[in-house]
């Protein structure tokens, strides 16, 4: 069952007290921020005796579900700066790309660097290629259906072009 389920089950006073208790358990263990144990005794010891009081059970509840509010509400605005941040991945790419345009001239010093760095360092060059496809193929894929026109990649396989001859 849900977090949502349990918490009006802890509401419900046509429910035996015991089996509202246990709800809340139930709740802590759908929504435990600080772990089980430790999330338990946070809103007990703040709400008071929840196994005999109903006003401390109903306080216990609230304490809990006004963190859960919060964490999901930081939680949907880190998605909407995600995707903002997201959006600028193609425009800043295509920056670096364009200031780094004897990257594709053999023999310029910004070739020979990259070219000796890359050389130096493979793993760096697999892992940044891995990177790049795996986010065209998460947020990219619908505007550049073909990787090979996707302003990351052409940036890799320039990048592995200046490795190559160095």
């Amino acid at each position: 069952m849900s977090f949502g389920t349990y918490a009006r089950r802890v509401r419900d006073q046509a429910l035996p007290y015991g089996r509202r208790y246990t709800s809340l358990r139930c709740a802590v263990g759908h929504y435990k921020p600080l772990g089980f144990n430790a999330t338990w005794n946070h809103i007990t010891s703040r709400a008071g005796q929840v196994r005999t009081d109903e006003a401390a059970l109903l306080r216990a509840l609230d304490i809990l579900e006004t963190s859960r509010e919060a964490r999901l509400a930081e939680m949907a605005a880190f998605a909407l700066r995600r995707k903002a941040e997201r959006e600028y991945v193609v425009e800043i790419v295509s920056d670096i790309h364009r200031a780094l345009e004897d990257l594709n001239r053999p023999g310029s010093a910004v070739h020979a660097a990259y070219g000796r760095f890359l050389a130096d360092n493979p793993n760096f060059l697999t892992t940044t290629g891995q990177r790049v496809i795996s986010y065209w193929s998460c947020y990219h894929r619908s505007a550049y259906p073909r990787l090979r026109e996707y302003p990351g990649h052409l940036l890799v396989s320039a990048l592995r072009a200046a490795s190559a001859r160095s």
